[in-house]
């Protein structure tokens, strides 16, 4: 009973919490997110490419920018899901087959689409960013040139061509006689082409785009053709009045005698005229069928794939400045000997008063390809250095010495010598100093300074270096000193003779205390006399700071007052022997021998008891003292009263 009470108890209270829950109000979720579009954080994008433009792209149009491009990117900012074409081409599949077409446009066999094409909204048609005449003139410039226009030019290229690819030449729409004659009645043409049915062919004579002419001829046609003179070539009566009255070689060589020559070019040899001539006209005089350079590389193999320099009528076409197109007495069809045909442009190289052997010879192809170089400048057959060194063996081994001067370690010959003529020895191009001074432009404003070691004042370099290497420093010509006794031979002649010489003199190292090039100091030093030998001699200074010094060490020449720079007869470089030199200050005197404890001083020992240079205090004395002589007890061992 109790414990259904208690059950009852319970259930009531449970009850009451629910009815009590009820009556709150649970919280509303929060609330959903806007989705946002692409143009909500592009939305100039959407006024400047949509609203300004009447042509916009369908999927800009729809809102579909996901379309084309990822949401999110990729590394470097890569938004597009691919690159054109293939991003493109899903869409317009309808290019495709333009694209694989025997003669594709090539902005777009490179997939370059937005080279003629806008991505979002254009104000023309296919979204192109210009007209369809001007955008093709940007890059087709030179179709435009002429005073007549084609008809068809002044209403649009695509009404000719197809913008993407065609199987016809030219990227026509069609073949070439159906284009011409959808405008040009045959009737009309026969009246104007001297009563011949001319139906085809019709771009050998005339430009399709502009000329100089109204009929639109091109720059070079066959005289008969342009004379009217069609009989002298073809039937012109009868059922085939276009056949010919004999073989082409028959033809052409009744107005064109053959040439004789020792070398003939084959197709000429063999007659086959039309294999390099258009029979009636051509853009490419004289009445060739392309261009030269296309026409000469489809039997000659020799343009490079890279070419690190070309010959300048060879890259742009002009075989025949340097070859004859039938016959020539010269090899490989020359209009000169080789000898004399690049002169006829490279005069000028022969100018100097010294010439290069080969040159003069003229030996060009020994140093230089005729077309192209695939991996040297200039038309180089092999790298310079290589080249030069074929001819100059001696020079050659200078590259195992030691220092070897920079430009001739890198092969850069030319860099210095003029390889085909100079006004200098050694086809310097310039004399030798101004050589120098084109790369040693630190040293040339040096030149301004004063105090210029006399070589190197007049600029002569070569008095002290060579030129190409050395096996001593900077190329000096050979040992130092041996390079500095060519003019001081007074010093050479004093560290041979005399018995105590200067370290840095006996081991032939002026440079550590002249300056070759210049010094504002006396006798070119790189220091003042004192701090110059103090770099070495630094002991001689140690009381200077903390004692007294000896008033003549401390001037600036001090050390030369006492001592010879280079070689001397007496030991420590002086200038006499032992106290001789003390004596030029200290006179031998009443008040000397008085400070000597009335002791005579005897010149070659003063320096038994004195430092030369300075001491611990006025007396200058070695602070390691003889005990009678520190008690000032000299009569041990001098006799006198003390």
């Amino acid at each position: 009973m109790d414990h259904k009470k208690r059950l009852g108890k319970w259930g009531g209270l449970l009850l009451l919490l629910f009815l009590i829950g009820s009556c709150v109000q649970a919280p509303s979720p929060p609330p959903t997110a806007k989705k946002r579009g692409c143009l909500d954080c592009h939305p100039e994008m959407k006024a400047q490419l949509i609203a300004n433009r009447p042509v916009v792209h369908p999927p800009v149009a729809q809102g579909n920018c996901l379309g084309c491009h990822r949401p999110h990117g990729l590394i470097a900012g890569a938004f597009l899901k691919a690159d054109p074409p293939r991003l493109c081409l899903p869409c317009h599949r309808e290019l495709i087959s333009h694209l694989n077409a025997q003669y594709p446009h090539p902005p777009a066999r490179k997939g370059n689409c937005l080279k003629c094409h806008e991505s979002h909204a254009a104000f023309q048609k296919g979204l192109l960013k210009e007209e369809d005449q001007k955008l093709c003139l940007s890059c087709h410039k030179e179709i435009e040139k002429g005073k007549f226009l084609h008809q068809p030019l002044k209403e649009g290229c695509l009404k000719c061509h197809d913008s993407h690819g065609s199987n016809f030449s030219g990227i026509l729409k069609g073949d070439e006689a159906s284009l011409c004659l959808s405008c040009h009645e045959a009737q009309g043409l026969e009246k104007t082409h001297f009563g011949y049915p001319v139906k085809k062919a019709c771009t050998q004579c005339h430009n399709p785009h502009a000329a100089q002419e109204e009929v639109l001829l091109r720059r070079s046609i066959h005289q008969p053709v342009k004379e009217g003179r069609c009989e002298d070539c073809h039937m012109g009566q009868g059922g085939q009045p276009l056949a010919l009255k004999a073989s082409p070689e028959e033809l052409c060589l009744r107005c064109h005698p053959r040439q004789k020559a020792p070398r003939e070019h084959p197709p000429y040899q063999e007659g086959k005229c039309l294999k390099c001539h258009g029979p009636h006209g051509s853009p490419y005089p004289p009445l060739l069928n392309q261009k030269t350079k296309t026409l000469c590389l489809s039997c000659h193999d020799i343009q490079l794939k890279k070419a690190k320099s070309s010959h300048p009528p060879f890259e742009e076409g002009r075989c025949q400045e340097c070859h004859h197109g039938h016959v020539s007495n010269q090899p490989k069809l020359l209009k000169r000997p080789p000898e004399k045909l690049c002169l006829t442009c490279h005069g000028k190289l022969l100018k100097g008063s010294y010439k290069h052997g080969p040159a003069t010879q003229g030996q060009c192809l020994t140093c230089h390809l005729p077309h192209q170089s695939e991996k040297n400048k200039n038309l180089l057959v092999t790298e310079q250095k290589e080249l030069c060194f074929k001819c100059h063996k001696e020079t050659a081994r200078e590259e195992n010495l030691f220092s070897v001067h920079t430009p001739f370690a890198r092969g850069t010959c030319s860099g210095c010598h003029n390889p085909h003529s100079a006004d200098q020895k050694a086809f310097l191009a310039v004399p030798p100093n101004q050589t120098c001074l084109r790369c040693h432009a630190k040293i040339k404003e040096e030149m301004k300074e004063k105090g210029l070691h006399a070589p190197f004042g007049r600029e002569q370099c070569l008095a002290c270096h060579l030129p190409h290497a050395s096996d001593y420093a900077f190329q000096i010509r050979g040992p130092m000193d041996q390079v500095c006794y060519q003019c001081h031979a007074r010093i050479e002649r004093e560290v041979r003779a005399l018995p105590y010489v200067h370290p840095t003199a006996e081991e032939g190292t002026c440079q550590r205390c002249h300056d070759p090039h210049l010094s504002p100091l006396k006798a070119h030093l790189r220091k003042e006399v004192k701090d110059l030998c103090l770099d070495c001699h630094g002991e001689v200074a140690r009381y200077w700071s903390q004692g007294v010094a000896h008033k003549p060490a401390q001037k600036e020449d001090g050390c030369l007052l006492c001592h010879e720079a280079h070689a001397s007869r007496n030991q420590n470089l002086l200038l006499g022997s032992g106290g001789e030199v003390c004596l030029k200050c200290h006179q031998v005197g009443p008040d000397l021998v008085e400070r000597h404890g009335g002791i005579t001083p005897r010149a070659k020992y003063c320096n038994t008891c004195h430092n030369p240079h300075g001491g611990p205090d006025e007396s200058l004395l070695w602070p390691y003292e003889h005990p009678p002589f520190a008690k000032g007890e000299c009569r041990p061992c001098h006799g006198g009263d003390k």
